[in-house]
């Protein structure tokens, strides 16, 4: 999955010298982030289901900590995995403003091309990350231009979960352009994905996450990622529904295959936080995984590093023997 956007956003300084921010409380900053909360709407109380809770448009014209106000933060700070502090602190102000958020704050999630040797494993693990997300299988053969060898080893997946760490599945075939996106596509790679995770020993009920790795529009999502996706729930479900479909995209994609497809979980690629599906979109309600930075973990080792939401999905912890 590629991030076309490495430049660390900005957000307004909230710092100790700051202390009139607090609450965003005067000037045009209070408007600012008042507006910031209207415009996130709806963020989502948690239970089972969750609950949309709404911004209050008189909220943004008082010069008061309303209860409502300070209610919403809360809200809004819990469902996005950052510390639940009621302020405007820089971490809330980065989470409002841009879709990767604080990209320096901390996460158990990653993923990558590279294989997770037991060496890397461990590295992971003393890094403090406890799942990565690893490719079922690449489109293109050694030899050929472009092919990295992204998809996991035969062996890897035990190697993964003998370091501690759990792992998800990510499906995705190019991906990069609309053309790469059919009803046939779709139902082909489902069934694709279906019969490498079978390869792997990976247990029935996982999510396989396929990916859409472009900034789709509407109108492509109309004409072509959605029919993509009823593809890929065809292709699973005529194998027995054995694994559970999910999106990789942005928050407009994951949102909307979520609602008009029926995907159980979303991996949000925050990162590319200059995508228009990454503007003016809330997070997904669903969301499982928020992809916030792309760095080099090590030489050679290029590593996104993912915020995993809560008791949300449990990845792989085990195999089967068949």
């Amino acid at each position: 999955v590629v991030n076309r956007h490495t430049d660390k956003p900005a957000a307004p300084s909230t710092g100790p010298d700051q202390p009139h921010l607090k609450h965003a409380l005067s000037g045009n900053l209070r408007y600012l982030f008042r507006s910031a909360c209207y415009f996130n709407s709806p963020t989502m109380l948690p239970g089972d289901p969750q609950t949309p809770l709404m911004y209050r448009p008189d909220d943004i014209n008082t010069d008061t900590a309303t209860p409502t106000h300070l209610a919403w933060v809360r809200a809004f700070q819990q469902f996005s995995q950052i510390p639940v502090t009621g302020t405007n602190d820089y971490t809330t102000w980065a989470q409002l403003l841009v879709s990767s958020g604080d990209v320096d704050r901390p996460a158990t999630g990653c993923d990558c091309i590279t294989e997770i040797t037991a060496t890397r494993g461990a590295q992971l693990m003393a890094a403090g990350y406890r799942i990565v997300g690893r490719y079922l299988d690449e489109h293109l053969s050694p030899g050929d231009d472009g092919y990295l060898g992204k998809a996991l080893k035969p062996h890897e997946p035990q190697t993964i979960l003998d370091a501690g760490l759990r792992f998800y599945p990510i499906f995705q075939y190019n991906g990069t352009q609309l053309f790469n996106f059919t009803y046939e596509k779709g139902y082909d790679q489902g069934r694709i994905a279906h019969q490498k995770a079978v390869e792997y020993r990976i247990p029935p009920g996982t999510c396989i996450y396929f990916a859409v790795d472009y900034d789709a529009l509407d109108v492509d999502i109309d004409s072509n990622i959605l029919p993509y996706f009823q593809g890929v729930k065809a292709g699973l479900a005529e194998l027995g529904n054995r694994y559970i479909c999910g999106v990789y995209g942005s928050r407009n994609v994951c949102s909307r295959i979520s609602h008009e497809v029926g995907v159980r979980w979303s991996f949000v690629s925050g990162m590319s936080w200059g995508f228009s599906g990454n503007l003016g979109f809330p997070l997904p309600e669903n969301w499982s995984f928020n992809q916030i930075r792309e760095y080099t973990f090590q030489p050679g080792w290029g590593l996104d590093h993912n915020v995993w939401r809560n008791n949300s999905d449990p990845g792989v912890s085990r195999l089967v023997s068949e």
